[in-house]
């Protein structure tokens, strides 16, 4: 087996969760794979127990505190599959759970989670088996799963499975105008755009850590729009909330790529570059607005 695998696990009791996910893991060890488990404690600690003596060889983790985001879990992920990968494994298989989820926002962003892992693995020798438990995740984020796993386990391949970049893209909320941005001006070098930046979110009461991602992705962000866009990029920041937002703007031809900054350097084979993938790494949230006479790019602290 090359390439991506990606399986839909849907249970509503615990007997079930045991079956699939010890048979699962069982022919991971057996094969010599790297294996790994995501689970909360308590579903961590009957699996496990299930798994017997095989369990020594599956590296466990407690979901609690290891999904903050989803661009966190998919940079994560990229770099443990790579690691494994040149250490000698021949194939990476992890079986995982979504955390719980609280909110619209929290359930759209975990759609495209699983969604966008169809791409950002695709030329990767892994296999993710996803657990939905009916009893727990939201039921519109059940339904979802079938749009997101191009195969459902005990079924085969899902008849519903839908286009990745289409998915995140329904999943994706509009954004809208904000009030009380400061243009400022950054000079023409990367040095000028810090400075600036450094300063306005100093005075904002930005935390040093946020400071230096936000500096981080306005730098790429900005290389990107004088690398494509005509003229120098607009910035305007400020307090928005509770949070601190950077706007870049350019008035190029921009782009129509759901997917732009999820998807790992070459995950899709192609040339991709790594500035958006940095930004989005780099701060809170980061949006792509288009209109007719530019891009935007918004970034959160």
């Amino acid at each position: 087996m090359t390439g991506l695998r990606h399986e839909l696990l849907l249970y509503e009791d615990d007997d079930r969760l045991v079956d699939d996910a010890t048979a699962f893991l069982a022919e991971g060890v057996e094969a010599g794979e790297a294996v790994i488990t995501v689970l909360e404690a308590r579903k961590l600690g009957i699996v496990r127990e299930a798994l017997g003596p095989r369990a020594h060889d599956v590296t466990w983790i407690d979901l609690a505190g290891h999904y903050t985001r989803p661009e966190a879990a998919l940079a994560d992920y990229d770099a443990s599959v790579r690691t494994l990968v040149s250490d000698g494994a021949p194939r990476v298989r992890l079986f995982g759970e979504l955390p719980a989820l609280e909110s619209e926002a929290q359930c759209d962003a975990w759609i495209a989670y699983d969604a966008i892992l169809n791409r950002a693995f695709d030329h990767q020798p892994v296999s993710i088996l996803c657990g939905y438990d009916g009893r727990v995740v939201p039921d519109r984020v059940l339904a979802a799963a079938r749009r997101t796993h191009p195969r459902i386990r005990g079924d085969g391949p899902n008849a519903h499975f839908g286009d990745p970049a289409e998915v995140v893209r329904a999943h994706t909320p509009a954004a809208h105008p904000l009030n009380g941005l400061r243009p400022f001006e950054t000079g023409d070098g990367a040095s000028g755009l810090r400075r600036a930046l450094t300063a306005e979110m100093r005075a904002a009461g930005v935390p040093a850590e946020a400071i230096a991602g936000m500096v981080l992705a306005a730098n790429e962000v900005v290389a990107n729009a004088r690398r494509y866009a005509d003229g120098r990029p607009g910035v305007r920041a400020g307090r928005v909330g509770d949070g601190f937002v950077c706007e870049i703007v350019d008035d190029g031809p921009g782009f129509d790529d759901p997917l732009a900054g999820y998807l790992p350097p070459g995950a899709d084979g192609g040339d991709r570059g790594a500035g958006l993938w940095i930004a989005r790494q780099s701060t809170a949230r980061l949006e792509v607005i288009r209109a007719d006479d530019g891009l935007t790019v918004r970034l959160w602290a």
